[in-house]
């Protein structure tokens, strides 16, 4: 058998091997289950174009000079370490096992060793880098296969350097591509003008669909008259302008998980930090840094081995005293979660008062301004990671927010996906909804959004608002039981044949892929920034694909007639 050069211009030119057979590297193969020592290596070599054909990948010259390598999307075998390579059942396995099992590199070595190497009483030992290599190797392999995109990358990268390169190539912005195209009777509706009627229901517009049914809606107890919601009323409402809409309509839903990385201490930095096990700045503040107090504001030089000056001596000794102790380090990033997610059943810290739920760009402010910590003697860490999803749960996009979880950055993250009005949802669901709402009204951004997209509250922050808020209760409702949104209300029929409303979408899809990814969180807030994107990033590709194929086999069931049962739906 004679193996030839594809590139055109070399005329199918044979390959030689490239190294002699004294000189062919000997590796460990992992096959599936089963260890194969002293395999030979082989590369074939085009003397023409010089370019090197290895098992997972082509090395070849560039014009300017730099030597780079082609990933090759259907290779058969991966290396993921010096003198040792896997084939695809293995690197797949591995990212099955973490993605199912929210499993650490550690664990999933861990388990290798105990399922194959000790009952087989094997010497080899597979090293955690090595199944970080073979989860990013099949990564880039599975996520540029899907549009078969060719990546390349400089040759003798370095890991690290790999999962930067291949965020920046793969990541699409926080772009989940294979949520792209999406479509199903979940997300769409077909528009209509007039919502379903069952007799004797509340015809006030602030009843919602699965809390007031048959029940006396509450009387507003909030302020007569709300400044802001009466800037919003002298503009076009939302659904005057989906009325002008022929085509379906589509919602998305938003929402932030508190979790990230830890980026750099300086203010306004989110730089990767130098060293992620010690340092608290990135590279360029590192060297800006150097000698110097750690505390805000101070210009005189550290001594000794402690990173503050003879001043704020008593600073570094009580943050020593405070931080020491890891399990404290723990302890206090569970009350910092449960803080700063601010959930309604938790009580407030102290004498600190939780912000009304509107009232965010106070708390943007006060974060971004860095009041409550006068030092950079600890690595600051991204506040939270924002999700848009369709409602079936399809991840369209994600992003991180550092300091804070406010409106401006929501109306950014939104903004940055939807730069196209065309292709704009006809309802956004979220939680600050009415903050954010009024956030777009005061900066003058309503006029472009007026035609296409109509702005809701979910349906748990709604009940919550309900009563308190003019504005969220006017324009937010998420469900209106009196018909003034006929495209968020249908009238289903139960088993017994008696009708009921039903939200037509699911306005907690969020919710619920975040109590998924919270799973991760231990796991990813260890990472470094690149390493958390590249992560984050196929998690949420993975999870996509698994959610539509999941979906598929759904609809290919109600083809045969065979009876489906809803695994989740959002009736209150």
């Amino acid at each position: 058998m004679v193996m030839a050069c594809p590139t055109l211009t070399c005329n199918k030119h044979s390959l030689t091997q490239e190294l002699h057979e004294q000189d062919t590297s000997q590796v460990t193969l992992l096959q599936g289950s089963q260890c194969f020592e002293n395999v030979p290596v082989l590369a074939g070599h085009c003397s023409i174009c010089r370019t090197l054909y290895w098992a997972d990948h082509e090395r070849f010259t560039q014009d300017n000079g730099d030597d780079v390598c082609l990933y090759l999307n259907d290779a058969k075998y991966l290396k993921v370490g010096k003198s040792v390579w896997v084939d695809h059942l293995v690197s797949r396995a591995i990212v099955n096992t973490n993605y199912s099992f929210h499993a650490s590199t550690a664990a999933i070595t861990e388990f290798w060793h105990f399922s194959f190497v000790q009952p087989s009483r094997g010497t080899f030992k597979l090293s955690h880098c090595q199944v970080w290599k073979a989860f990013v190797a099949e990564s880039i392999c599975h996520m540029a296969s899907i549009d078969n995109r060719k990546i390349v990358f400089k040759s003798n990268l370095s890991i690290n350097a790999l999962v930067a390169a291949a965020y920046a190539e793969l990541g699409d912005g926080g772009i989940v591509c294979s949520a792209v195209g999406h479509s199903c009777d979940e997300c769409c509706h077909a528009f209509k003008d007039v919502m379903g009627v069952i007799p004797r229901q509340p015809d006030d517009p602030a009843a919602v669909v699965g809390h007031n049914e048959n029940h006396v809606v509450p009387d507003y107890e909030g302020p007569a008259l709300d400044p802001d919601a009466m800037e919003v009323e002298k503009n076009p409402a939302g659904p005057v302008g989906l009325g002008n809409i022929a085509a379906d309509v589509r919602m998305v839903v938003i929402d932030g998980i508190v979790m990230g990385p830890h980026h750099c201490a300086m203010q306004g930095c989110v730089k990767a930090l130098l060293n992620a096990q010690t340092e608290v700045f990135c590279e360029e503040r590192e060297e800006a840094m150097a000698g110097r107090c750690w505390m805000k504001n101070c210009d005189q030089d550290k001594i000794g081995d402690t990173q503050a000056c003879q001043e704020h001596q008593p600073q570094w000794a009580r943050f020593c005293r405070q931080y020491a102790n890891t399990l404290l380090l723990g302890i206090q990033q569970m009350l910092r979660r449960a803080q700063k997610e601010r959930q309604p059943w938790l009580p407030c810290a102290g004498e600190e008062e939780a912000l009304e739920h509107d009232d965010l760009e106070e708390q943007e402010n006060e974060e971004v301004s860095g009041t409550k910590y006068n030092n950079y003697f600890s690595a600051s860490r991204f506040y939270c990671v924002e999700t848009l999803c369709a409602p079936y749960g399809v991840v369209i996009a994600w992003h991180k927010f550092a300091k804070a979880e406010g409106v401006a950055k929501i109306l950014q993250f939104f903004e940055d996906i939807y730069s196209n009005t065309h292709f704009c949802p006809s309802y956004i669901a979220i939680d600050k909804g009415c903050a954010l709402l009024k956030h777009i009204v005061k900066q003058g951004h309503w006029h472009a959004w007026e035609p296409t997209t109509w702005i809701i509250v979910d349906s748990y922050h709604y009940i919550n608002h309900q009563t308190t808020d003019h504005l969220c209760q006017t324009w937010c409702n998420p469900a209106p039981l009196n018909g003034d949104a006929p495209n968020l209300v249908m009238v289903a029929n139960n088993k017994q044949g008696n009708p009921y409303y039903k939200r037509a979408f699911n306005t907690q899809a969020c919710e619920q892929l975040n109590a998924w990814i919270g799973g991760f969180q231990t796991v990813l807030n260890q990472m470094t920034v690149n390493n958390f994107d590249f992560t984050m990033h196929v998690l949420l590709f993975l999870h996509t694909e698994h959610v539509i194929a999941k979906q598929k086999e759904r609809q290919r069931k109600q083809a045969a007639g065979i009876e489906v049962v809803a695994e989740s739906e959002d009736e209150g």
